[in-house]
C-alpha cells in the first residue's frame, strides 16, 4: 500500500485577476439590382486586457514554482468585405458566386515587466510590445552557400559550410550569434481572401470553395 501525500503544484496569486474584453462592431448589409448583387462591410476592434498566463520560472524556486499572472494586454482590428452575385441565366440554369476578403492587425499594447520575457524576444529591449502576439524571433535566413568561397567570405558562422544556410550578420562584426536575433515573421496573414461558387442546372447543383492568404515577414 503506498502512503498517501501531497505536493505543491503552483503558488496562489492573491493579485489576480480576470481578463477582460471591450469589442466594437461596425458593419451593413447592403442589396441591390433586384437582390442579384448583394453583400456586407464590417470593420471591428476588439481590446483584451490583463491576459492570463503562466510564464516559465526559475528551476531555483523549487516546487511549486508555477503561477498564475495577469500578462499583456492586446488590441484586434479588421475590416471584412463580402460581394456575392446570383440570378437564373435561364429557366434550366442558376448561379451564386460569393467572394470575400479581409484584414486583421493585431499588437501588444501593454506588457507588465515581470511576464516580458514569456512573450519572445531577447530580454534586452527587443520585446513583442506594439507586434503581433505570437511573433516569430530569431535569425534571418539569406540564402544558402553556394561555394567554398562565400563560406569563406561570411560571418564566423557556426556550421557553415556549402549548401547550408546562411544567416545575416545583423551588427555587422563578423559573427553570427545571439545578438543577430530579430523579430521575423508574424503568425498573421496580410490579408486572406475566398471565392464560394454555386452552379445548378435542373436538379444537379455543383458547388466549389478557394481560399487564399498572404503572409510576409514583420515589417
Amino acid at each position: 500500500m503506498l502512503p498517501s501525500g501531497f505536493y505543491l503544484s503552483q503558488n496562489a496569486n492573491p493579485d489576480l485577476k480576470w481578463e477582460a474584453t471591450a469589442m466594437s462592431n461596425f458593419g451593413i448589409d447592403y442589396a441591390f439590382a433586384n437582390n442579384k448583387v448583394y453583400g456586407s462591410a464590417d470593420y471591428y476592434i476588439k481590446k483584451t486586457s490583463d491576459i492570463l498566463i503562466l510564464p516559465p520560472y526559475i528551476g531555483t524556486l523549487g516546487e511549486g514554482g508555477n503561477r498564475w499572472v495577469n500578462g499583456a494586454s492586446m488590441q484586434n482590428k479588421g475590416f471584412e468585405f463580402i460581394l456575392g452575385y446570383r440570378d437564373n441565366l435561364t429557366e434550366d440554369w442558376s448561379i451564386d458566386l460569393t467572394g470575400n476578403f479581409d484584414i486583421v492587425r493585431n499588437k501588444v499594447t501593454k506588457l507588465p515587466a515581470e511576464v516580458v520575457n514569456a512573450y519572445g524576444g531577447d530580454g534586452r529591449g527587443q520585446n513583442i510590445l506594439g507586434r503581433t502576439i505570437g511573433s516569430y524571433f530569431g535569425y534571418i535566413a539569406d540564402g544558402l552557400f553556394q561555394t567554398q568561397d562565400e563560406v569563406n567570405a561570411h560571418a564566423d558562422q557556426p556550421g557553415k559550410a556549402p549548401g547550408r544556410i546562411r544567416y545575416r550578420d545583423l551588427d555587422n562584426n563578423g559573427v553570427i550569434n545571439d545578438f543577430d536575433r530579430t523579430w521575423i515573421g508574424i503568425p498573421i496573414p496580410k490579408f486572406s481572401y475566398g471565392l464560394n461558387a454555386n452552379i445548378s442546372y435542373k436538379n444537379i447543383d455543383f458547388s466549389f470553395f478557394t481560399a487564399g492568404a498572404w503572409q510576409s515577414r514583420c515589417e
